[in-house]
């Protein structure tokens, strides 16, 4: 929109619009600060709840959330209507910040708009940093590791260019937990000694927050390649914890002395860690550390029962198996790590066997999921770095037409001395804007789309890695396991024969039972390791969450995710996401391509164990009989819903398409 329109524009918004009148209750007055109380709470201003809204975070309870989140949602839609595009992202921002300030994840939707406000014009590049860094820590609080991953990495190259320090340290902060939790300890090593870097203070809540990340990395460094020096840093760095006195000192020990347990738990000195995980749970620290989240006591439990069980207090492995669940590969493994490695100490052989079956059947699943991180991290990198390219060249062109809309402008006002000529030249600009705008839509959305393919081909070839490693997996399995378990189980035998009473010869041979179970369980989980599809990787409310946050321009292309995330999760098939997958994928192909649409909208419902679908658009529509005879997208997404079952119907007309079906699960 050209200056002099826009300057138009904005008087009469400014006349209309120049209070968005709302109340509040008389509690919440009541409760205002001092510096921030209101002349007439019953009519506030947009000025009025800006303030609010920047003023309440640790200054107002937690009951009065519901009340703030409903006047923030009104600011917001005040903002969204302004015709001031400084003052629509700013407010808006206003409203993100308020969500991001009190712990809600709602702010990823104001975020998003932000995205689409801002484009790809350069004067907001370092509000981008800020925005995308804020959606790392929001999808973080919502363990999407790879979106996590994604926006922590575009806001950190960003922040660096700018020098944003505050949001450097803090997508560093949201890197460090995430690959943590990943048991990615060298990368965890890495972003805490960069957040280092950018703390200036040191010993303060920003250095220790990070210095303890540290420590964690270098602990879990230890346990993974059993290097003596990763364990010397550990040590290192809690003797100088220890060394400073400071008033908030106590609030650091707790955490020391635990990761100091864990550590003599990883090298064996099982009755030096229980002393460390027993100082860590003194009530001092329980009450007062507020760098390790005390609250959660279960973990330290957690590992102080594996020193006991490790010394001989076995009876103590049930609770615990029950108390982690079936899914938490990683507890289990270390939990049958324990009893087996007990159970060779005392040498009952019997239960060795069983712990080791046990032990077995986590070890791959948990090697799974760090070599999903190491993907993550990998494909996160290329998707970046190909992106940002892709915004830098779309910049540089912005910037060009910017220079040159500008120029024919100046031109236009010199020229036209008259009134009426000058009009007929804006309006006659203002109608080539349109048609150029459309066109730039056009060429917009083919760029994102290619984007979008290139990405999916690189994650196909990852995933097929993956397949070709498990394959791997299983053959190094079935080459060392298989045949010392057939070797153990013939040496059983030999010693049965040799046996010379009958209470030795029918231990040995439950013995002998034991290993023929435990051998064809190896060569089951080998096959099933070797029978893992390409398709078990699709998953269709990923890439509906993937469309939505990378469509997100209001002026060029809005995809809505409104797919219920749990029916997905607890009823498709590997096969239901992959043939919903490619149909979707289609259905959005053609949305961009032929019909033009400025808005998608992907739903997805359960009913009766029945899942109903439908993706709507509002393009220009096509005729569904010509099509599909003549095409093969549409037939291709009728074969892939008949494949699984279900039924489809299309229908479109000149205010949009609509593909919708139901199939059973």
């Amino acid at each position: 929109m050209k200056p002099v329109l826009k300057f138009a524009l904005f008087i009469s918004a400014f006349v209309l619009c120049n209070g968005v009148y709302a109340q509040i209750s008389d509690s919440l007055y009541k409760a205002l600060p001092v510096t921030i109380k209101l002349a007439n709470p019953g009519a506030l201003s947009t000025k009025d709840l800006k303030t609010l809204l920047d003023s309440s975070k640790n200054t107002l309870p937690q009951k009065y959330f519901p009340e703030l989140s409903m006047l923030a949602r009104r600011f917001g839609a005040a903002a969204e209507k302004s015709t001031n595009k400084d003052e629509k992202i700013k407010n808006t921002m206003a409203v993100a910040q308020f969500y991001w300030d009190w712990n809600n994840t709602n702010g990823l939707e104001y975020l998003q708009k932000i995205v689409g406000y801002c484009g790809n014009e350069s004067k907001y590049a370092g509000l981008m940093g800020r925005v995308y860094t804020i959606m790392g820590d929001q999808y973080m609080t919502k363990h999407f590791t790879d979106s996590t991953i994604q926006f922590c990495y575009k806001g950190l190259d960003i922040c660096t260019q700018y020098q944003d320090t505050v949001f450097m340290l803090q997508a560093c902060n949201d890197l460090c937990d995430t690959y943590n939790r990943l048991n990615l300890f060298d990368k965890v090593v890495y972003y805490s000694n960069k957040a280092l870097a950018l703390t200036n203070q040191k010993w303060s809540d920003n250095y220790i927050y990070n210095i303890f990340f540290k420590m964690r990395g270098y602990r879990g460094w230890y346990e993974k390649t059993r290097n003596q020096s990763y364990a010397d840093s550990v040590i290192t760095i809690a003797k100088n914890i220890f060394k400073y006195t400071h008033n908030d000192s106590m609030y650091w020990y707790g955490s020391t002395y635990l990761i100091l347990g864990q550590l003599y738990y990883n090298v064996g000195n099982y009755r030096q860690a229980l002393n460390y995980y027993d100082s860590s749970l003194m009530n001092e620290y329980r009450e007062k550390d507020k760098y390790y989240d005390i609250k959660r006591v279960g973990i330290k439990y957690f590992i102080r029962n594996l020193c006991l069980i490790r010394m001989g207090q076995t009876g103590l492995a049930k609770a615990l198996i029950d108390s982690v669940g079936v899914t938490d590969y990683y507890s289990q493994r270390r939990i049958y790590d324990a009893l087996y490695n007990y159970a060779v100490d005392v040498k009952d052989w019997k239960n060795a066997f069983l712990y080791y079956k046990q032990y077995n059947l986590n070890v791959d699943s948990a090697k799974a999921i760090e070599t999903n991180g190491l993907l993550f991290e990998t494909e996160q990198r290329y998707a970046v770095a190909e992106k940002q390219a892709q915004i830098t060249a779309l910049e540089n062109k912005g910037l060009l037409r910017e220079k040159q809309q500008s120029k024919l402008l100046t031109t236009g006002i010199a020229a036209g001395l008259v009134l009426l000529l000058a009009i007929a030249i804006l309006t006659g600009m203002y109608r080539y804007a349109q048609v150029k705008r459309h066109s730039e839509k056009q060429l917009l959305t083919a760029e994102l789309y290619s984007m979008e393919s290139a990405i999916h081909e690189e994650r196909q070839q990852q995933l097929e890695n993956i397949i070709a490693q498990r394959k791997k997996i299983a053959e190094d399995m079935h080459d060392e396991v298989s045949s010392g378990l057939a070797a153990f189980r013939f040496y059983i035998i030999d010693l049965k024969a040799r046996a010379k009473s009958a209470e030795t010869t029918a231990m040995l041979s439950e013995l002998e039972g034991e290993a023929q179970v435990l051998y064809q369980q190896a060569r089951n989980f080998m096959k099933n390791l070797n029978a893992s599809k390409p398709s078990d990787s699709y998953n269709v409310y990923e890439l509906a969450e993937q469309l939505s946050a990378r469509f997100n321009n209001e002026e060029v292309l809005m995809i809505k995710n409104n797919i219920d995330r749990r029916g997905v999760e607890q009823y498709f098939t590997g096969s239901m996401h992959y043939e919903l997958y490619l149909v979707i994928k289609e259905a959005i192909a053609n949305s961009i391509k032929h019909a033009g649409a400025s808005l998608v909208d992907i739903g997805i419902y359960f009913k009766n164990h029945t899942c109903f679908f439908a993706i709507n658009d509002n393009g220009k529509g096509f005729n569904v009989e010509t099509a599909s005879s003549d095409g093969l997208g549409l037939k291709s997404i009728s074969n892939r819903i008949q494949t699984i079952r279900g039924n489809l119907q299309i229908r479109s007309n000149s205010n949009g398409t609509v593909i919708e079906g139901f199939f059973p699960v």
